[in-house]
């Protein structure tokens, strides 16, 4: 009974982090999208709409020690070329309105007050598809630039989520 506690709360635990840190697998435990293990796919084209894509988060405050860990993991929605609309609805891409994109009171948006404009090229707009009323995406930190896209992300295996 002792030895079947030690495998399964020690040493399982500490070979599926290995495998997680040492492999092409990350382990997203953020809502906003699909708890679980996803696969990272190398970038070896330009992200399309629906494409669920690993990048910088953006850093407001610069510093000579710049990391951009943590990773994010979120929904492409926007691609160069869309209009992005927002007020008090939401964001609506090419007039479409996002599922539940309206600005939380509770989180600052500098684009929050912009009425309208037009992705440039190679800008992507992010959203978290899981739980976007969680998310901390383009709609708090604006569009992302393709430099900043580490690579693409595939869920493999879903957990249950906790939050729900």
């Amino acid at each position: 009974m002792k030895n079947s506690f030690i495998i399964l709360f020690v040493v399982f635990p500490f070979v599926l982090m290995s495998l997680l840190l040492f492999s092409n697998y990350r382990l997203n435990y953020s809502n906003s999208e699909s708890i679980g293990i996803w696969e990272i796919l190398p970038l070896t084209s330009i992200p399309k709409k629906g494409d669920h894509v690993i990048f910088c988060r953006p850093i407001s405050v610069t510093s000579l020690h710049e990391s951009c860990k943590p990773y994010l993991i979120k929904t492409i929605v926007g691609v160069p070329g869309d209009r992005v609309s927002m007020n008090t609805q939401g964001v609506h891409i090419n007039q479409l309105l996002l599922n539940e994109s309206h600005i939380l009171n509770s989180r600052p948006s500098k684009y929050s007050l912009e009425k309208s404009f037009i992705l440039s090229p190679n800008t992507f707009w992010v959203y978290g598809s899981n739980n976007p009323t969680r998310s901390y995406d383009s709609r708090y930190f604006g569009p992302i630039p393709l430099a900043s896209i580490k690579a693409k992300a595939k869920l493999v295996y879903a957990l249950p989520s906790l939050l729900e």
